[in-house]
């Protein structure tokens, strides 16, 4: 089932100078899969399965394309042995799609005290707070997918196109239940680098504080934004009373 697009959007960091040109710049980096730490993330090798009759229509398919087709040998070996080579071919996509996606990570939750933990300096950096909107920085906005065990892919389908969209969302949007917490959306660009990306100076609306980030950062974060074009709320997370918990407050300097 298809989740709603939440309102806002959510990303940890540390403060540091990559972070401070991100509210300055209005820019964000998207990431090679390869640095993510989780070792499956964009890595996984999914089980290939289909029915008999599947399996008849994909070989009957190719066979009546056969005379004629301009890759003779290509359709020898599909007929030959065609588990084999799809499997070659789906395993060389699934290298390809790890290649050339690069990935804007983001949370639909502002008061996680493991990630603030993780990808906030320890809660002494801060969360920035982004208001999703109608624009093409968010053309390819899509949830992330936790399960128990590694996703089946079905290779024999009729449909390529619908073949290829199952193999992204294996590789991009599947992550191990281990992560559910991080209740992660992922914003998709391509290309053949890590890449920065401009952001709509207005969608950035609010910094969250951790509640260990020096008043000296939070002094320093407030001067940033009076140079802003849109205006950005400051907000401090701190400890809930009786509680393993944060809440967010009003910002108070």
């Amino acid at each position: 089932m298809e989740k709603v697009k939440p309102n806002y959007l959510y990303k940890y960091r540390p403060i540091n100078r990559h972070t401070l040109n991100m509210i300055l710049a209005n820019e964000i980096y998207f990431a090679l899969p390869i640095d993510f730490n989780d070792p499956f993330d964009c890595n996984i090798s999914p089980e290939m399965v289909y029915t008999p009759q599947e399996y008849e229509n994909f070989v009957s398919s190719i066979d009546q394309r056969k005379n004629g087709y301009p890759n003779q040998d290509e359709i020898e070996q599909l007929l030959q042995d065609p588990v084999k080579v799809l499997e070659k071919n789906w395993i060389e996509s699934i290298s390809s799609v790890r290649n050339n996606v690069r990935v804007c990570c983001l949370s639909s939750v502002n008061d996680s005290v493991m990630m603030f933990s993780h990808y906030a300096d320890s809660h002494k950096g801060i969360c920035l707070e982004f208001k999703v909107v109608d624009d093409p920085f968010f053309s390819e906005l899509n949830y992330v997918r936790y399960v128990d065990k590694i996703p089946v892919f079905h290779p024999f389908i009729e449909d390529v196109s619908l073949a290829q969209r199952e193999l992204v969302e294996i590789e991009v949007l599947t992550k191990s239940k281990t992560w559910c917490y991080e209740e992660e959306w992922r914003v998709i660009k391509s290309g053949p680098n890590p890449s920065i990306h401009k952001f709509p100076v207005e969608i950035l609306t609010s910094i969250i504080f951790g509640y260990q980030t020096p008043k000296e950062d939070k002094l320093l974060i407030a001067k940033i934004i009076d140079k802003r074009e849109a205006s950005i709320q400051l907000k401090d997370a701190v400890k809930k009373e009786k509680s393993f918990d944060i809440e967010i407050r009003p910002y108070s300097a």
